[in-house]
């Protein structure tokens, strides 16, 4: 038997992270939390995730810059990653812009929180 897609999710807000892990869970995958930027590298690093979910705004390392610093890893930079925000839709050109940039190998400027 095959074992459940994996998830890693990189959310630093507790009850977002929390309701997102039960949402997942009882759809059947596996979830790998992590607390911050730094712990959601780390985890990646380790366990391998089949997908990751990465907040955009988050304590010690920004996704940004976590997503930078997987792209840059041979060993996890093709696993997908979807970045999330509870930022307004003002930001959405922003942010797109950034993850392009990273996607290309650019710098980015960060955004103002």
């Amino acid at each position: 038997m095959s074992r459940p897609v994996r998830i890693l999710l990189a959310e630093d807000d507790r009850i977002l992270r929390k309701a997102g892990e039960v949402s997942l869970r009882k759809k059947g995958y596996e979830v790998i939390a992590a607390v911050d930027g730094e712990d959601a590298l780390a985890k990646t690093r380790d366990q391998k995730p089949d997908l990751i979910l990465l907040d955009v705004m988050m304590p010690k390392m920004h996704g940004f810059d976590v997503l930078s610093a997987l792209k840059s890893d041979s060993s996890v930079r093709d696993i997908p990653v979807i970045m999330l925000t509870n930022r307004g839709n003002s930001k959405r050109v922003e942010i797109n812009q950034a993850i392009q940039n990273i996607l290309a190998g650019q710098s980015y400027t960060r955004m103002r929180t």
